[in-house]
């Protein structure tokens, strides 16, 4: 019955059959106690290595700080300090600093010196003068849910991976809902994966990612911080050696003194003059 079948020309193939993916779930109730728990790290005195990844001005091409060893201080609710340091010769490559109201940043390469406003959302044409310290302490001091918040939890899959999303819906004085936050936990650990803060028009402004997650006096912390910022042109990647979870941190830390003769940029404004001519106006 099966003459005409030439059994040497059957070939027979068979591809690796895939592990089936180990998921868990969690309840809402039991991820934003994650979330709070994260809330318990009030400062931070941390031994980093950074990697400064930023657009030019024409946004041409991407310059970059390679593995620039560094110190992050921090402070809830709003102080941060940053200070990166060239490798080798361990010169400052940048430092910034922010007290929740204004920020400073300091590139000494470039001999400019800029301040603005904290909380001023609208990004700069000249790229490198949206690097702010306050869109680090939003990532690092990763802040809880609110009392004018309300919590939603999702399962989605992005790519192969499952995870579900705690998304924090805030009400204004309008009473008017909207998405702030999106907390995307991996569904193979149960570790927050990355973070997603929406600016008012919904868009994300910033997109953190967190690896390699340990605990440091029982309080847990990622060991690598990927902070994004799409529409500002730049990311920063802090790798922590020794993060310094809830130590004592310096009351003066959060201010920078402006370097004597380096020209003040006020973000925002037109004008802008040497250090020492404005301490002289502020004088008289």
């Amino acid at each position: 019955m099966f003459a005409g079948l030439n059994t040497s020309c059957v070939v027979r193939s068979s591809k690796p059959i895939q592990a089936p993916l180990i998921t868990q779930t969690a309840t809402l109730e039991e991820l934003t106690a994650k979330l709070q728990r994260l809330g318990e790290v009030q400062t931070m005195k941390a031994t980093v290595e950074l990697r400064l990844s930023a657009e030019n001005e024409a946004r041409t091409r991407v310059q970059e700080f390679h593995d620039a060893p560094g110190y992050i201080l921090a402070r809830r609710p709003a102080e941060i300090r940053t200070i990166a340091q060239v490798p080798v010769v361990r010169t400052t490559a940048f430092q910034m600093a922010s007290n929740g109201e204004t920020f400073q940043v300091y590139l000494p390469s470039k001999k400019r010196f800029f301040v603005g406003d904290a909380t001023e959302e609208q990004p700069s044409e000249k790229r490198i003068e949206n690097i702010r310290p306050n869109h680090i302490l939003d990532a690092l001091l990763i802040e809880p849910p609110r009392a004018d918040e309300f919590a939603v939890l999702e399962n989605m899959i992005e790519g192969l991976t499952p995870y579900q999303v705690v998304s924090m819906i805030r009400v204004d004085d309008g009473k008017k809902p909207k998405l702030v936050r999106k907390f995307w936990f991996s569904r193979e650990t149960l570790e927050l994966s990355h973070m997603q803060i929406l600016d008012k028009l919904g868009n994300t402004a910033t997109l953190a990612l967190y690896e390699q997650w340990t605990e440091q006096g029982s309080l847990p912390f990622p060991t690598i911080v990927t902070v994004n910022r799409p529409a500002d042109g730049y990311s920063l990647r802090i790798q922590f050696l020794q993060p310094g979870l809830n130590e004592t941190v310096p009351e003066d830390s959060f201010v920078l003194e402006t370097p004597e003769g380096v020209t003040v940029e006020r973000i925002g404004e037109t004008e802008a003059e040497p250090a020492n001519a404005r301490a002289e106006s502020r004088k008289q």
